[in-house]
């Protein structure tokens, strides 16, 4: 399974939802086992999104450990979130499509994600800290956004500049 990095334009396209019903196409099937298995190859990795893997799908797939240990389900479709509340933390983050990048990201510490499972149930997810952070950032993902975009314009375009060099 190939990663798309930065500045891959299909990164910063937005996705779109999905059918529940499409999940239950073996192509689908596939493609998510295959983000499992990539997951299971980059241990310290703790989701990815399918935007990430070149899919125009509106889903995000995590890590097993991480999704069992804050008992979430692993794969997490048609996202979406509102604020908690208005208290944010800054926590250094990092990325598959920007390999050794890691930066400092403001985020809100307490969300409410509304989704669906992959077997089609309809679920709000109440999450806080490192769950919420983590959602924040594959959410952007699927919303077309990178996690560079929330640097200010000169940290961001010295990122920018490292990955050129990178590629």
């Amino acid at each position: 399974m190939k990663i798309l990095k930065y500045p891959n334009p299909f990164l910063t396209t937005p996705t779109v939802d999905i059918d529940i019903g499409e999940l239950e196409d073996t192509d689908y099937l596939t493609l998510i086992e295959s983000m499992k298995h990539e997951l299971v190859l980059k241990p310290t990795a703790v989701a990815i999104a399918a935007n990430q893997v070149g899919i125009n799908g509106r889903f995000f797939v995590l890590n097993k450990d991480f999704a069992e240990t804050h008992k979430l389900p692993q794969v997490i479709v048609n996202p979406k979130y509102s604020v908690k509340s208005i208290q944010s933390v800054v926590d250094n983050e990092g990325c598959l499509s920007f390999p050794g990048v890691n930066i400092p990201v403001k985020r809100h510490k307490e969300i409410v994600c509304t989704c669906n499972s992959i077997e089609g149930a309809d679920l709000i997810l109440e999450l806080t800290d490192w769950p919420a952070r983590v959602f924040q950032h594959e959410i952007e993902h699927l919303d077309g956004k990178v996690f560079i975009d929330n640097l200010d314009r000169i940290r961001k375009y010295q990122v920018i500049g490292e990955m050129r060099k990178k590629n």
